[in-house]
């Protein structure tokens, strides 16, 4: 079927209702669901599975193009979709799905193209093939010869506000074309991020719209650019390598929930505004949650500008390596723990360094009993630390808790002074460049050791 004398369509959904000429109101709504729409091989004629002009909603449905020689999966020109599970298939040359602002019908409000927009994790669409996104519409006015003029085409301004596209739990080979636009500007959300750069070998340059970008996101084989590191972290799979090629000096706070490595490669994150945490305690710069399994980070600094109520600079519940890493809260004076270690092993090694100043913490080694019984084990070896390290737990009473909690501290330089509180020296679980915590590395003062609350015998 077709329009026009044209049949070349498995399915052609049209923008007329009830004889009327199709506007926001008359447009029809159609919905298909549950089964599969495929093309056989040999049939040369059609060049689209669905041609769309309606509201159209589609649930559970396969639509399987992969026997076209060319053409369209989907081709939506006018009306909402909506997509729910199910599947659509292109090919090399046959484009999955074709999104278009038509001249035709511009509507008063935006078209929104929805997938698994209010579905749950188990629900996803596999696309396979080319997303198009564009508009026929000219830059500029074109003449009654039809010959474009130099006068603006106000109709093309902001065109993209006019065709939205929101895409969760997307999966399959897809990739997006866009035409006259650039990915900053197509409005286009992937998976609650915004349309990631494309990037290709070594360049930082996106292959769509040539934009230079700041962050580079290493999904399996796909890479993708950005310009925030939030936006990264948001889009990262599972196993991600995220690469900063140059200072973000206007961060926000970043929540980590996937494990992931992190390259600053050299520069340095500035968390200048939006700190993250649990509801009503939103006071972290970065909050690396237990699901997250095995977090790295290497190479470079992290810093909180001073003012923005960032109390604690890493708040970490998980297995965590900091490899050559600054973690510097010396000029935020919100700011009373650096690194706090609730669960996980946590290594902070090679030519780390924890700086704040005398007063406050360095380091937080606590024993949550509530909530992550198997407590921290750090290891701060081969770094410098300025300020306090505090071993402790708000429950003394439960039964030998320092068994699940270690700190290891071997070659560390810096100004730095140990703090226990529930436990001892001789209970702690703490030994220092291989030796076990005792009462005298602390240097007592008139019997006092500064570490633990215990008194001690001093020799005269």
């Amino acid at each position: 079927v077709g329009s026009f004398d044209i049949s070349n369509q498995v399915l052609h959904i049209s923008p007329w209702c009830n004889n009327n000429v199709a506007n926001d109101k008359e447009v029809c709504s159609v919905t298909i669901k549950n089964g599969t729409i495929a093309v056989k091989a040999g049939q040369e004629s059609l060049k689209f599975v669905i041609q769309n002009y309606s509201n159209l909603t589609l649930t559970d449905v396969v639509l399987d193009g992969t026997n076209l020689t060319e053409g369209y999966v989907v081709s939506a020109n006018a009306g909402n979709l909506t997509v729910n599970g199910g599947e659509v298939l292109g090919k090399e040359g046959v484009v999955a799905l074709d999104l278009e602002l038509q001249n035709a019908y511009i509507p008063s409000s935006p078209r929104e193209v929805k997938f698994n927009e209010k579905a749950d994790e188990k629900i996803k669409t596999t696309i396979d093939g080319v997303i198009n996104y564009y508009t026929n519409i000219k830059e500029y006015k074109v003449d009654e010869d039809g010959k474009v003029t130099e006068e603006p085409n106000t109709k093309f301004n902001e065109w993209e506000k006019k065709l939205v596209v929101i895409m969760k739990n997307i999966d399959g080979n897809y990739s997006f074309v866009l035409g006259s636009t650039t990915c900053d500007k197509a409005e286009i959300t992937l998976n609650g991020s915004e349309l990631p750069h494309n990037l290709e070998g070594e360049s930082n340059k996106c292959t769509r719209c040539e934009h230079e970008c700041n962050v580079v996101l290493k999904n399996g084989s796909k890479l993708m650019g950005y310009d925030k590191l939030e936006d990264a972290v948001k889009a990262a799979e599972e196993g991600a390598i995220i690469e900063l090629l140059a200072d973000e000096k206007a961060g926000v706070g970043i929540v980590i929930e996937k494990s992931l490595t992190i390259n600053l490669n050299g520069h340095t994150y500035t968390i200048a505004s939006d700190p993250v945490g649990s509801t009503g305690t939103k006071t972290n710069g970065f909050q690396i949650l237990h699901s997250a399994n095995k977090v790295v980070i290497t190479d470079g600094t992290i810093i909180a500008a001073n003012g923005i109520y960032v109390k604690i600079l890493i708040q970490n519940y998980t297995n965590l390596t900091l490899n050559k890493v600054t973690l510097d809260a010396r000029n935020d004076k919100d700011c009373k723990i650096v690194l706090s270690c609730n669960s996980g092993t946590v290594e902070v090694i090679n030519d780390s360094q924890l700086l704040i100043d005398m007063d406050n913490y360095a380091l937080d080694v606590y024993f949550w009993t509530l909530k992550y019984t198997e407590g921290p084990k750090v290891k701060v070896a081969d770094s410098k630390v300025i300020g306090k390290i505090k071993y402790w737990t708000q429950y003394p009473n439960a039964m030998d808790w320092e068994k699940n909690v270690s700190l290891e501290l071997s070659e560390v330089t810096g100004a730095y002074v140990l703090e226990l509180e529930g436990t001892t020296c001789e209970e702690a679980n703490i030994t220092k460049d291989g030796k076990p915590l005792e009462h005298e590395d602390a240097k007592p003062k008139d019997g006092q050791c500064d570490y633990c609350p215990e008194r001690i015998e001093v020799e005269e």
